[in-house]
Formats: C-alpha cells, sequence, structure tokens
C-alpha cells in the first residue's frame, strides 16, 4: 500500500516538473490529502525550488539554499517501524547543507520478486523531516537474488549519486552481476538510472561467472579550484573467480563525461589471499587517497592496512604503502565472536576521512576500524580505533582507542567517521558498555574530537538498545550489513544506524542531531537514566586539583575512575557500595602529568564520561 503512495507522489512530482506547475499534495481516489507531513515539506521545497529556477537552468538546486533553523539536540527516527532497513550510506549536498540523502537497502522476504531493494530517505531541513523514495528497480529485468552496498555522494554542483550491487537471474537461468549508478538532479526524489553500468558481468550461470564486483564506494572532486573538479570517483573489490584473484579497482566519472569510465585501474598491488573493503576520499587539492585491507600471509587474524594516491585525477596511483596492522579474526573464522552478529557479517570497517576545514589540522588523513586490540590480538572484546597522518600518507600516528569505557570487556564495533567544517573529528559506533560482558543488548554512540583525535567525549544517542540476538530475524540473519555513516552539516554531526529497538526482527533507520554549541550547559547531552547525574569537573582546565559531583536518588554501588584516552587507569578516585543523595568529591592532580583525561563514573551496567585536562 505505501509503495503505491509513494509511487502516485513520484508521478505527481514528474509532472509537475515537466509542466512548470506547483507541486500539489498527493490525495487519494476520494479526495483525502495523504497522511503525512513530509509531504509538506516536499511541497515547500518544490515551489521554491520552481520559483527559483523558472528563467534558470532547472537541473540544479537553487545556488541560494534556505535559511537553516537551528535544531535542539535530540534522536530522530528517519525510517519507518516494521521494515527490515539497513547497511545504509548518507552525504550532505555541498550546494545546500540542508538536503541530506540516505541510501539503504530494504528487505522484503515476502515478495519472492523483489525480496532485495534499494531505498532512499531524503530531507531539506537539514534532518528534522523526512521523506522516502522508492528508488525504481524496473531497469532490472529478471529475479533479483542479491544485492546491496548502497553508496550516495553528490558532485560539486548538487547533483546526486547512488551506486548499488544487484544481481539478477532470468528465466533461461543468465545471470547478471552488476554495479549500478542512478543519478538525481533535484536532491534525492527523483532517480534515473545511468545509461552505462559501472561494471557488469553477465554469464549464462553461476559457474560460468568470469569475475564479479563487489563493496563499493564512492567520492566526489569537491576542490575550488583543479581540472578534476566535478569528478566522481569509486572503488571496489573485483573477484575473478576462474583465477581466484581478488584485487581492489577503481573507475571515474569525469565531469564533462555521463557515464563512468569503461576501464578500470587496478590499484592494489597483492594479490594474496583477502583483499576488501576499499574505502576512498579526495582531499582540498584533488588527491584522491584509497586505503584498503589486505590478508598479506594468510595469518587469518591480522590485515594489512594499504593506502595508495592519485594526484592526476585517477589515472594513476602511488604504490601502495602499508599504514596499519589490524588485528581482527578473517571474518568467514568462527573464532574471537562478536555475540548476536552473524560470523559471515563480521567485519573491521575501516573508514577513511579527511579534514578540509582549513582550520589547525587541515588536510590531516584519519583512518579508523575495529580491532581485537590494537598492538596485538589480545582482545576477547572489540574497540574503535584511529589513527591519523599528517604528511599526506606518509607516517602516521600510533592507534588511539576512540570508545572511553575503561577496561569493561564488552563490545564496540562498525564505526563511521566525519570531520566538521570546524575541524572536529566524529565517529559513530554500536557500543555494549552498559550492558554485562556477553550480552547482546546494544547502544549506539558518538565520539568527537576537537584536538585533532587526540582525546574523545563519548555520548550516547541511541535513546533505546537494540537486541542484535533478533536483529536479523526478518532479513535472513543479514542484520544491520556491513556499516553505518556519519555526516556533518550546519554545524551538527548526525550519526545514522540501522536501530532494531523493536526487538521483533525489525530494522528501522535512525540519526540524532549532535550540535555541540548549542548545549544549555556545560555538560553535553548525554542520554542516561535519572539513576546517577555526574556535574562537569570544575574548574577545568585543571591545575593541582579539581572537583565534581554525584547524584543519585536510591543506593548504588559505583565506581569513579581518572583514565587515559586509551582506557588505561591513570587514578581511582573512590568505589562506593551503597551512594545516595549529593556527595561532594575533590581529586589530587598535582601528580599527574599534563594532558586531557577522561573521568568516568560506573555503576550497574552504565557509565558517564566526563573530559577533563590537566595543565
Amino acid at each position: 500500500m505505501y509503495n503505491r503512495l509513494i509511487l502516485a507522489l513520484l508521478i505527481i512530482v514528474a509532472n509537475n516538473l515537466l509542466g512548470q506547475e506547483a507541486f500539489q499534495i498527493p490525495r487519494t481516489a476520494d479526495g483525502r490529502i495523504l497522511p503525512c507531513e513530509k509531504f509538506e515539506m516536499i511541497e515547500k521545497y518544490y515551489n521554491h525550488w520552481l520559483s527559483h529556477n523558472e528563467d534558470e537552468n532547472t537541473d540544479h538546486n537553487p545556488s541560494s539554499p534556505r535559511e537553516f533553523t537551528s535544531l535542539d539536540n535530540r534522536e530522530i527516527q528517519v525510517g519507518f517501524d516494521g521494515e527490515s532497513e539497513s547497511e545504509l550510506h548518507a552525504a550532505v549536498n555541498p550546494t545546500d547543507p540542508n538536503n541530506i540523502i540516505v541510501g539503504v537497502i530494504s528487505f522484503d522476504m515476502n515478495n519472492r520478486q523483489r525480496p532485495i531493494a534499494i531505498a532512499t530517505y531524503v530531507t531539506y531541513d537539514g534532518g528534522e523531516i523526512w521523506a522516502e523514495t522508492d528508488l525504481s528497480l524496473e531497469s532490472h529485468e529478471g529475479l533479483i537474488i542479491a544485492g546491496g552496498d548502497p553508496i550516495v555522494t553528490y558532485d560539486v554542483d548538487g547533483v546526486a549519486y547512488l551506486s548499488y550491487l544487484i544481481v539478477t537471474q532470468s528465466n533461461d537461468g543468465t545471470i547478471e552481476w552488476g554495479m549500478f549508478a542512478q543519478r538525481s538532479l533535484d536532491g534525492g526524489v527523483l532517480w534515473t538510472p545511468m545509461e552505462e553500468p559501472i561494471a557488469l558481468e553477465v554469464a549464462p550461470g553461476f559457474i560460468e561467472i568470469g569475475a564479479i564486483s563487489d563493496k563499493q564506494w564512492m567520492a566526489s572532486d569537491l576542490s575550488e579550484t583543479s581540472p578534476y573538479r566535478g569528478n566522481v570517483y569509486v572503488t571496489y573489490t573485483l573477484l575473478d573467480v576462474q583465477t581466484d584473484s581478488i584485487r581492489i579497482a577503481f573507475k571515474r566519472k569525469q565531469s564533462v563525461e555521463e557515464s563512468f569510465s569503461l576501464d578500470s585501474v587496478i590499484i592494489s598491488q597483492v594479490d594474496d589471499n583477502l583483499i576488501q573493503f576499499s574505502n576512498i576520499e579526495v582531499d582540498n587539492n584533488s588527491n584522491i587517497h584509497v586505503v584498503y585491507l589486505a590478508d598479506v600471509d594468510a595469518r587469518l587474524d591480522v590485515y594489512t592496512a594499504f593506502l595508495t594516491t592519485s594526484t592526476d585525477g585517477g589515472l594513476s596511483f602511488s604504490e601502495p604503502q602499508e599504514i596499519a596492522e589490524v588485528y581482527f579474526p578473517d571474518f568467514g573464522e568462527r573464532r574471537l565472536p562478536i555475540p548476536g552478529v552473524n560470523f559471515l557479517r563480521k567485519y573491521p570497517c575501516p573508514q577513511l576521512a579527511i579534514d578540509r576545514s582549513r582550520n589547525s589540522f587541515d588536510g590531516r588523513i584519519y583512518f579508523t576500524y575495529t580491532g581485537f586490540g590494537s598492538e596485538s590480538l589480545d582482545q576477547e572484546t572489540t574497540d574503535i580505533y584511529l589513527i591519523y597522518s599528517e604528511d599526506n600518507g606518509q607516517t602516521w600516528s600510533a592507534p588511539i582507542t576512540v570508545n572511553n569505557d575503561g577496561d569493561l570487556l564488552t563490545h564496540q564495533f562498525y564505526p563511521s567517521i566525519t570531520v566538521t567544517d570546524q575541524g572536529d573529528v566524529a565517529l559513530a559506533w554500536y557500543d555494549r558498555r552498559d550492558y554485562d560482558e556477553g550480552s547482546t543488548e546494544t547502544e549506539y554512540y558518538l565520539g568527537f574530537s576537537e584536538d585533532g583525535g587526540e582525546s574523545f567525549e563519548n555520548i550516547k544517542v541511541s535513546q533505546e538498545p537494540s537486541d542484535f540476538a533478533v536483529i536479523g530475524a526478518l532479513n535472513t540473519q543479514f542484520g544491520i550489513g556491513e556499516y553505518n555513516e556519519i555526516v556533518s552539516t550546519n554545524g551538527y554531526m548526525m550519526p545514522f544506524w540501522a536501530d532494531g529497538r523493536n526487538n521483533d526482527g525489525s530494522i528501522a533507520v535512525y540519526t540524532y542531531l549532535f550540535n555541540k554549541d548549542i548545549s544549555s550547559t556545560d555538560d553535553f547531552p548525554v542520554p542516561i537514566t535519572s539513576e546517577v547525574q555526574m556535574t562537569t569537573p570544575n574548574p577545568n582546565p585543571a591545575k593541582d586539583e579539581f572537583s565534581f559531583s554525584i547524584v543519585t536518588e536510591e543506593n548504588q554501588k559505583i565506581t569513579a575512575t581518572l583514565i587515559d584516552n586509551q582506557g588505561q587507569l591513570i587514578k581511582p578516585i573512590f568505589s562506593a557500595q551503597n551512594l545516595i543523595g549529593t556527595n561532594d568529591y575533590n581529586v589530587d592532580a598535582s601528580a599527574i602529568p599534563s594532558g586531557s583525561y577522561i573521568l568516568n563514573v560506573s555503576w550497574k551496567n552504565s557509565s558517564i564520561s566526563k573530559k577533563i585536562i590537566i595543565q
């Protein structure tokens, strides 16, 4: 039923655009307005769009985006209950920071003809109101038997591109395995398939398939002055089935062309065991940076992260350089599981980000990943790690642990990363610090750094937990897929994640609008229960001592510690068995070396963390 409503919406939008008439809210056959304020948002946008483009090229959005109204820090549901949407990606329009697109896989296991679809959500007001637009897959003939990996990017003119994988089987058994792209000129409502696929393999059957493409990533050149400005790039894994080789491939769509290049550039120099997880970013100087992981020596529990760079718009790439060891058992192995995550969907999720802020850390390259340890495979649980380079990838920092849960033996996994216009580094991930060891109850956290990734505040952004033991019940244990995404716009950090809080197998898309500059107090809005509250350390920065208070309405066993940014204990502060009421504490910091630390207060299965700087 809902798909028919959306189809009616798209038809009306298309007719109005062709006729240059004002957009009208869709109505049912008996004249009733369809019950959704999202249509009102689209109506406002299109009327505004048409009024600004009557005498201009109507292929693009307005050159002057609408004024943005500051929003409170809060969680917003993007998708719908009862769906099974996962493996999402998001991007912000560089010509209109209020326009954001989210692409997702949508599972419908009751539809044998279309069990997997690609759906998009769009907002034109910075994330307050979202509308779903069904992405048509009618151009893919035959039975869709597999697909996914939606990736969104915008070019410098605000044209949106969505790439994805689709595998179909025709009545005669012919298999088409392809990577396709669609383009939107209106910010994500109307999508048009590009004439040529990014990659396509056609075979009489599965055993005859020669080469297949998998897990792509896209990026655009948004530089101000460059011959490559406006180019769109894609990198992906290319598997040669006949020779059993795996490589990382690259293609580009130049700004003056209508499709991606036919020939691919092979950018991985190792062809040994597993190669996967490529990720791509473009800096302010049009340099293309690609990172990928390879199991070069068949250790099965350690990947090597490689970085390669192109300075000529993707015509050639530098020799890949080793930048990190990622301690993560091969995702096909059953060792060291993450409870509730199918072992075939257990990934290190590496991701790049580049500081383009023109501020203190401009040009710094960041690389994040999930690992069972930072220097060896010495943990049974995962953490989120970050390294960075200040010299265009030549040298890299030691790994920093982003999650500041101390010595808790709980899992943090599937990170995504962005750098804001102000140069703040923001990451988001799934986190189990609030639950017992071995629990599958999972929250979503955001961490941000104002000092170039040296230290991180951690904020719980999900209002309710998801039980990963049932999160894949409606999508054949696919779960939430491989990744989520975080973007930044208008001063906000916006993580998007696949959320299964109904614990019935359904998965919906959520986001959290977080702006650290509009908090009413010095405390960041950490959604916590009323059981325990902690004030911000004072003074901060501190020299010889600092103080803070704990408030609890009922008897609690509470422990307070000072830890460093790698989670190592610096100073135990107190451990109380039956704390109640308001309790004030003074901490002697005279013997603590200068630096940034985390004040962590924990009780039951919950915790609060505050950053404290010692001078």
